[in-house]
């Protein structure tokens, strides 16, 4: 952990993974941001990635598709931080969705919980639900 404490770490883990992610390096976003197993709560539907190729295939499939559809690039527009305890922490954020279009961004929420071992912080679930219900 940071001399800056849990969560100005837990912030710059997020915008670390949005840079990741647009530039679709699964692999170290595995290694440097999240646990295995790793699950996915969005909507009715759940996924657990339990190998680092289960989770490498789910993130490479999710991003063809926004790329298939025009995404340009996500940004990470706010994160809130919750700290359950001095090793659990409920992480919201609100992500824009930029298109190459330039169809109006689209917005969405989720609610990362977030696991420090004294040393990092990695994320061990997403749920996603709208932006209104973001952990504050």
């Amino acid at each position: 952990m940071t001399e800056q404490g849990p969560s100005a770490t837990l912030h710059a883990l997020m915008h670390r993974y949005i840079d990741l992610f647009n530039a679709s390096d699964f692999e170290t976003a595995l290694s440097e941001c999240y646990l295995l197993p790793f699950s996915w709560l969005v909507g009715p539907n759940i996924s657990t990635a339990l190998s680092p190729a289960d989770f490498v295939a789910h993130l490479s499939t999710m991003r063809a598709g926004l790329a298939d559809d025009g995404l340009e690039r996500s940004e990470l527009l706010g994160c809130t931080v919750r700290m359950m305890g001095p090793n659990v922490a409920l992480v919201g954020v609100e992500v824009a969705r930029h298109y190459a279009d330039g169809r109006e961004a689209e917005v969405s929420g989720g609610t990362y919980v977030a696991h420090g071992n004294g040393e990092n912080w990695r994320l061990a679930l997403l749920i996603a639900h709208p932006i209104e219900d973001i952990v504050t």
